[in-house]
């Protein structure tokens, strides 16, 4: 809950309140015990919203230990949304700061993480996750100058939110299309 109440305070950009029910959240995921299924879970989507509230104040190398974060739980515990959440983060922070120096774990290419996300949420049918992806990738491929690229996967997100309902998001992408970022 407290992740959720988190992502909806980085929504408004109230990134103190967001941080500290991030914070709150992060702690009490790691007091649950090792193997309960939850866990991982919750320790990935909060380190991605970690790393995407970092990003935003551009604290990068916060952002890379999130992200980091995230994929060290992923790897302990591959399923699909530890795989998409860890992904995502590397993704989002790769998109804006390249791989972190001395670390040749990661590849510096952010599509290469943007696509294995999507194909971790599809595994499960996750499509509010695939249409967040693709919304992240949209900005990514904007920053780097792709606009009809990044046009192509907002109009899938778009779709995909109001066919699902996600109206929130759905006025997020459409925002995004009247700013003309892309």
């Amino acid at each position: 809950a407290l992740c959720y109440r988190g992502q909806a305070w980085l929504s408004m950009k109230h990134f103190d309140t967001a941080l500290t029910d991030f914070t709150e959240g992060l702690e009490l995921a790691e007091q649950i015990p090792e193997g309960v299924d939850d866990r991982s879970v919750l320790l990935c989507e909060v380190n991605l919203a970690l790393t995407r509230l970092y990003i935003l104040r551009e604290r990068f190398g916060m952002a890379w230990e999130a992200a980091i974060r995230a994929y060290e739980v992923a790897q302990k515990n591959s399923r699909a949304f530890e795989k998409g959440y860890s992904n995502r983060a590397l993704a989002e922070i790769i998109s804006v700061a390249g791989t972190p120096p001395l670390d040749n774990r990661f590849v510096d290419d952010a599509n290469f993480y943007f696509q294995s996300a999507n194909d971790a949420f599809l595994e499960i049918h996750a499509e509010g996750e695939v249409a967040r992806t693709m919304y992240a990738h949209a900005i990514s491929l904007a920053r780097d100058g792709r606009k009809m690229a990044a046009a192509r996967k907002l109009q899938l997100a778009m779709i995909i939110f109001t066919r699902l309902g996600m109206v929130d998001d759905a006025a997020h992408v459409d925002r995004l299309r009247a700013i003309s970022m892309v």
